[in-house]
């Protein structure tokens, strides 16, 4: 990977076709991770994943994130995926939107994944102008559309310790355009967050 020049330098120079993906945080769980697949197919490509050349930075313009820098020659027949751990069997696979190649950004780059927590507002009764105060969603379910489609649903549980959000395998449950009549059991593993696009 290309390094500063030096001290003036804001980062690599001569970088040309690389793929870089930042996902805002750092020290993130493995049970969400990026991986390539195949265009059509669902076969995993293990040798390109592992080739995530993984930097920390900090910013000034954002929170600290990790960025995932992938050489990308020749590679626009492969497609992103965000993987989800289950708790049995292969992973949960949710395509991601069209990636790119860009320009390393000075700040925040333009494929970029932002872990989230979902909020409600909590009215209340002192003022009229009180537009609530947010607070963590109680147990239910969350659905995440992204031009359109359901692209995400996840089940809300509540602990005593605490809330956890866990995927459900939409690909099981599609049939055409519509999804089957019967319940859909969340089978993803516990997450802390919820990492969405934000391109």
């Amino acid at each position: 990977m290309p390094k500063p020049v030096g001290v003036l330098s804001r980062g690599p120079c001569c970088e040309i076709n690389k793929l870089i993906v930042q996902v805002v945080g750092q020290y993130h769980p493995p049970t969400q991770r990026l991986a390539f697949y195949e265009k059509d197919a669902n076969t995993r490509l293990d040798a390109l994943t592992a080739q995530d050349c993984t930097e920390n930075i900090t910013a000034y313009m954002c929170a600290p994130s990790q960025l995932h820098v992938w050489d990308w020659s020749g590679e626009p027949a492969h497609r992103l995926m965000l993987e989800i751990e289950t708790e049995r069997g292969k992973p949960i696979l949710l395509p991601l939107p069209a990636t790119r190649i860009t320009l390393r950004q000075v700040d925040q780059q333009w494929n970029q994944i932002v872990p989230v927590l979902p909020f409600v507002a909590l009215p209340g009764v002192n003022s009229a102008y009180d537009h609530g105060t947010p607070v963590l969603c109680r147990a239910g379910f969350i659905y995440v559309f992204i031009d359109g489609k359901l692209w995400r649903e996840l089940e809300i549980r509540v602990s005593d310790e605490r809330t956890t959000y866990h995927d459900i395998e939409l690909k099981k449950f599609r049939v055409g355009e519509g999804y089957v009549d019967d319940a859909r059991l969340a089978t993803g593993r516990a997450l802390d967050d919820i990492w969405l696009p934000a391109n």
